[in-house]
């Protein structure tokens, strides 16, 4: 599974958030992107990990209560037709009467 971490930290955390990550290996450091410089004390990394369990262990363990860890995904446009296929096919079969306003239920039917 692919996660995206965002790691932020205080410009006075900064270099104890870069030793952190040092600490954990120099491969989990150069997966790393930082926005320092711009000063957005912001770790940006895409993993690969089993779970967000594994994925959590790229973080220095200070850090850990303020790290967004989010599983992502890749589209490829065949995915995207199919999201668009089963879309339509939902709107097609349900009763007008019946589909919130929105639409967010039959969006919510094609991502599961």
């Amino acid at each position: 599974m692919r996660y995206m971490i965002q790691s932020p930290h205080t410009p006075e955390e900064c270099l104890m958030a870069l030793d952190g990550q040092l600490a954990k290996g120099k491969d989990i450091l150069n997966a790393f992107s930082y926005g320092c410089k711009s000063g957005d004390h912001t770790g940006y990394a895409l993993v690969e990990a089993k779970n967000e369990t594994e994925a959590r262990n790229w973080v220095p363990s200070f850090l850990l209560n303020k790290a967004r860890i989010v599983q992502v995904d890749v589209y490829t446009p065949e995915v995207i037709k199919s999201f668009m296929q089963k879309l339509h096919n939902a709107a097609k079969a349900a009763d007008e009467s019946t589909i919130d306003p929105d639409g967010e239920d039959l969006i919510r039917t094609c991502f599961i």
